[in-house]
């Protein structure tokens, strides 16, 4: 015979015994709801009004002395029970404390009776609210030297353990989870929001089940589409019968049409429960059927090392009122050069006034040895043109290296190397350009053919007309 089931039968008759003759205020406060395969759950009903009750001793019940003695009691309270204080003979031996406020809170007192003698018992709960009391536990145990621990024969052949009371893990006392709907505070459905645009949306629910949502349970998105916001956790408790506001932020997609993103609450373990909540939206077409596209976008090397450049370069189709690269990329024209200094993610946006479609392309910066770092030199600033003339650019910048072994000047609109300046150099004049034509500049120090990152981009200047 197991010994949790003689101790099941132990408490069963003792609880029988304590419902007819008992002066403790006894109930046993659960409904059996269904029988499991190893174990008979109980589910206790909603809590309407504060209670305490002793699950394992009856008044004036003998028990063994030395050997601890552990008394489980509950109580429920709509409030919340938020401390529970255990007395004998006057002096607080301890006190338990929920993290949350809880309507359901079942406690073990644990003590030990040193002396053959009468001990007054009383146990009292308090609640949240404080003009809620409840009724203080009070009863009697007799310490008798006279009193053993019955063990069960069939377990006579294992080792033996030293006795103690029936504890709390003998009960498998279990709430139900459940939350419906109450209204949506906002963004009923049906509501029009513009493209790529941060909002929150709250649902008001209530918690109907008989468990309080404590920290660990959470909100999270149980849509497919991959458009979803953050996962809400809970850093209050919601008492059973209270009603709560969840919000959560997203953003809504570029793209025209109707979406939906369904919700649900979660218990700690992951299991689901409750309504499904849902919020639906139109993303209107701002551009009425004049979206650009994005035909390409590409980046040449996609692989580089630290202080290499790869050049990025876009087709896009259809009417657009601005173009833009982040992080931090000045463009013109339909390619440029870019020297990150670590993998970087290069999103292109193409708007036509309030509408916008993007693309995204990775180029990933590779380790270098400590040799090549060596090497690496620090880009120079603050590049400007100073002149300008039918067929040649005056230009000056910053040198911030003292290790490069010269400058390497890049057309910034067709990305093309153009002439070197020395080192140390300052200044420089590109000559030999053709007359009326736009142009665009960038510089970069180079070390023995490792490049830095690039200078800033000049403003797109032309050469004097031809006839001047």
């Amino acid at each position: 015979m197991n010994i949790r089931l003689v101790l099941r039968l132990f408490v069963f008759v003792l609880l029988l015994g304590v419902i007819g003759c008992s002066s403790i205020p006894f109930e046993i406060p659960y409904i059996t709801s269904q029988q499991t395969d190893a174990e008979e759950v109980y589910i206790r009903p909603p809590v309407t009004e504060p209670k305490s009750f002793v699950l394992t001793h009856d008044h004036e019940q003998l028990v063994p002395i030395d050997q601890e003695l552990v008394i489980i009691s509950a109580h429920e309270d709509p409030t919340g029970v938020v401390s529970v204080s255990f007395f004998v003979d006057g002096n607080l031996i301890s006190e338990d404390t929920p993290r949350f406020p809880q309507s359901y809170f079942v406690v073990e007192h644990r003590w030990i009776p040193h002396t053959p003698q009468t001990y007054a018992i009383e146990i009292i709960a308090t609640s949240a609210d404080t003009k809620t009391k409840f009724i203080p536990l009070t009863f009697d145990v007799v310490a008798d030297e006279n009193v053993v621990v019955i063990v069960d024969e069939e377990l006579s052949s294992s080792p033996p353990a030293t006795p103690t009371a029936t504890n709390s893990d003998d009960y498998i006392i279990m709430c139900s989870n459940n939350a419906v709907l109450v209204e949506d505070v906002n963004i009923p459905d049906g509501t029009e929001i513009k493209p790529n645009t941060l909002f929150n949306k709250t649902w008001r629910v209530s918690n109907n089940g008989t468990c309080d949502w404590q920290h660990g349970y959470y909100l999270d998105s149980i849509s497919e589409d991959g458009f979803s916001g953050e996962r809400f956790t809970f850093s209050e408790s919601v008492m059973m019968n209270k009603e709560t506001d969840l919000t959560i932020s997203m953003t809504t997609p570029t793209q025209p049409g109707t979406y939906r993103s369904d919700w649900q609450l979660f218990t700690p373990e992951g299991k689901p429960f409750g309504n499904v909540f849902f919020v639906e939206f139109v993303v209107p077409d701002l551009c009425q059927g004049q979206t650009p596209k994005i035909i390409q976008f590409n980046a040449e090397p996609a692989t580089i090392q630290l202080g290499e450049t790869s050049t990025l370069s876009w087709q896009i189709e259809g009417g657009t009122t601005s173009i833009e690269i982040s992080p931090n990329v000045q463009i013109s024209g339909n390619s440029v050069v870019v020297s990150p200094d670590k993998t970087t993610i290069y999103t292109l946006m193409a708007k036509n006034v309030e509408c916008t479609v993007s693309a995204q392309v990775t180029v990933e910066v590779e380790q270098v040895s400590t040799s090549a770092l060596d090497s690496l030199t620090n880009p120079p600033t603050n590049l400007r043109i100073i002149g300008v003339t039918k067929n040649h650019f005056s230009l000056a910048w910053d040198d911030n290296s003292d290790n490069e072994t010269a400058f390497q000047l890049f057309n910034a609109i067709t990305n093309a190397p153009v002439l070197a300046f020395s080192a140390d150099s300052t200044h420089g004049q590109v000559v030999n350009l053709l007359c009326g034509t736009a142009y665009q500049w960038t510089l970069f120090a180079e070390n023995n053919g490792v490049l830095s990152a690039a200078s800033n981009i000049t403003p797109v200047v032309k050469t004097l007309p031809c006839d001047n």
